[in-house]
This record gives structure tokens, sequence and C-alpha cells, in this order.
């Protein structure tokens, strides 16, 4: 049933594009409980924001990747190098 569901073009193999969204929701599962139970969601929320606009040296609403992997790294959220690396694949790259 997973292969089914994961494999999107039905050849029989998962290719890195069919993998990735997997991983990628498992690892946002695993990371939502992780900081939910190291903090209460407003708190979080609140940790967060902070945390963005003092990385957002332009005031411009946006982090390029790697001050958002910086934050990431620095911030006091427990994630691994792995789950950063999930945070940043799933980014929104749009250059507005």
């Amino acid at each position: 049933m997973l292969m089914q569901n994961v494999d999107r073009d039905g050849d029989g193999k998962v290719s890195y594009e069919e993998f990735m969204p997997l991983c990628l929701e498992i690892l946002v599962e695993i990371m939502k409980e992780e900081l939910l139970n190291a903090k209460r969601p407003d708190e979080l929320e609140q940790y967060l924001c902070s945390l963005f606009q003092s990385n957002d040296a332009d005031g411009s609403g946006y982090l390029v990747l790697e001050n958002l992997r910086d934050c990431l790294r620095s911030a006091d959220l427990g994630l691994t190098r792995l789950q950063i690396h999930a945070v940043l694949a799933a980014a929104d790259t749009d250059e507005k």
C-alpha cells in the first residue's frame, strides 16, 4: 500500500522526487511532536517569530536559504542536521 502511494508514476520504482515528499512528511510529524513537547504552542510561535525577525536583517519578510539554515542551526529547537535539511528542502525559494 505504501509503495502504491509513493510510486506516483506507477513504474514500480520510487524515484528521488517521489521519495523526498514522503520523508519530508514523516520528518515534519516527528519535528512537530518534538517541538510541541518542548514548548507550549504560543511560546513556540512567539519564539519562532522573534527568531525570524532577528534574522531578517533587511526587514523584507524573507530569509535567503543560507540565513534560514544559520537561523535553524543557532536556534534552541533541538533539530538534527537531517531535520534542518528537510526544512530547507521544503522552503519556498521563490524570489519576490
